[in-house]
C-alpha cells in the first residue's frame, strides 16, 4: 500500500512540473557574443515576448512613448550621404531592428532589446564611408582638404564618432521592462591634429 501511495504522490509531482511554465531559454548566436548591437534574433526571443507583453499596457506606452515617434525610414535602408559633401566626411546611415546587445568580454549573456508590434526600437549605425572616394581625390583620406590645413602643419582625419541612446530593455532576471543606455555610432567627424 505505501508503494501505490509514493508511485501515486510521485505521479502528482510530475504532473505539477510539467504543467509549470517553463521559462525562456535564450541562446545568444554565437556571431554576436561580445560584439555589441545584434541584428540576429536570439533563439528563445518569441517566447520571451509574452512576458514581455504582460508588462506592457497603455499607461507604460502612453508614459513612455509620447516623444518616441520618429522618422519613417524602412528598416534595412542604407543612406549615403550627397556626393557634393564628400570633401568633408562621407557617411553610411543603416537602420536595423537590434534584438540583443552582448557586452565586450562577456560571452555567456546578453541584454535583449524590446522588438514586437507595440514597441519598435530600430538603431541607426552611421558610420564614415571613406571607401566611397577614390584615392586619387582623398589625398589619404583628409577631410576639408580645400582648407589647406597642411600649409599650417596640420592633418585631418574622418572618424566616426559615438554618443548615448535610451533603449528598452527587459531584464531577464527581474522580469521587468528597465531603461539601458548603449554607445550607438552616430556621425562621422573630420578630426584635427597637428602632423608635427
Amino acid at each position: 500500500m505505501a508503494t501505490l501511495q509514493s508511485l501515486f504522490a510521485l505521479m502528482v509531482l510530475v504532473t505539477i512540473c510539467s504543467a509549470a511554465p517553463k521559462k525562456p531559454t535564450l541562446k545568444i548566436p554565437e556571431e554576436c557574443k561580445g560584439k555589441g548591437f545584434c541584428s540576429i534574433k536570439p533563439e528563445g526571443y518569441d517566447e520571451m515576448q509574452a512576458e514581455v507583453n504582460k508588462l506592457l499596457n497603455n499607461q507604460f506606452i502612453a508614459q513612455n512613448f509620447a516623444d518616441r515617434i520618429g522618422d519613417d525610414v524602412e528598416m534595412g535602408t542604407v543612406e549615403i550621404s550627397p556626393e557634393s559633401d564628400w570633401h568633408n566626411c562621407p557617411t553610411r546611415k543603416k537602420r536595423e531592428p537590434m534584438y540583443a546587445y552582448s557586452h565586450p568580454n562577456d560571452t555567456e549573456s546578453a541584454d535583449y532589446i524590446i522588438q514586437n508590434d507595440m514597441i519598435q526600437q530600430p538603431v541607426d549605425i552611421v558610420s564614415c564611408a571613406n571607401d566611397l572616394i577614390s584615392k586619387e581625390n582623398s589625398e589619404k583620406e583628409e577631410c576639408f582638404q580645400h582648407f589647406g590645413l597642411s600649409s599650417f602643419n596640420y592633418k585631418s582625419k574622418c572618424e566616426t564618432s559615438y554618443t548615448f541612446r535610451n533603449y528598452f530593455v527587459y531584464d531577464y532576471n527581474k522580469k521587468q521592462i528597465v531603461i539601458k543606455s548603449y554607445e550607438v555610432p552616430c556621425c562621422c567627424t573630420c578630426k584635427i591634429s597637428s602632423s608635427q
